[in-house]
């Protein structure tokens, strides 16, 4: 190994180190926030609900802010797998079946969130509130996001590929 490509190696250990301590708080601020509105929230509307004996809404509301917090809940699971991923380049483990399947899950999670924001949401919103307009929310970060994520996966494929050849180029050797 050349100190260059020596460089480059702790270099991409340091970035994994790093990445992994940004998902982390990316993820716990975003489960503060999801933990706000599924806990939180419902419970001192419960409370207020209890004073005025108005039921009524309490329940749409709560499975409204479920529904509403399905896109973050499937991004938190994409974050989990990058914190994984960034933990084990940081340990000098790159080019792994575990690491091509995170990636893939990943991706997977990019696509599923933006799909949820766009269609998924907005489908569900018309089955709850039993309204008659159905509106898609085309919202162009979510379309992005979702396309993204779908690079992604077909990268964790990719890279799946990579362990596998590499897997043979060792046996062989």
């Amino acid at each position: 190994m050349t100190l260059v490509a020596g460089a480059k190696i702790v270099d991409i250990r340091k970035r994994g180190s790093e990445n992994q301590t940004l998902s982390a708080v990316a993820f716990w601020v975003i489960a503060a926030g999801v933990v706000g509105d599924l806990v939180v929230f419902p419970v001192v509307r419960l409370v207020q609900s209890a004073r005025t004996a108005d039921w009524s809404t309490f329940f749409p509301d709560v499975l409204m802010r479920v529904l509403e917090s399905m896109p973050a809940l499937i991004l938190m699971s994409g974050l989990w797998c990058a914190q994984r991923v960034f933990g084990r380049v940081a340990e000098g483990d790159v080019f792994t079946e575990a690491n091509a399947k995170d990636i893939e899950r990943i991706g997977s999670a990019m696509g599923w969130c933006g799909a949820a924001v766009v269609f998924i949401v907005p489908t569900a919103k018309v089955w709850i509130d039993h309204s008659s307009t159905f509106d898609i929310d085309l919202q162009g970060w979510a379309i992005v996001l979702a396309l993204l994520g779908g690079a992604v996966a077909l990268i964790g494929r990719i890279w799946a590929l990579a362990v596998e050849i590499k897997t043979d180029a060792d046996q062989i050797i």
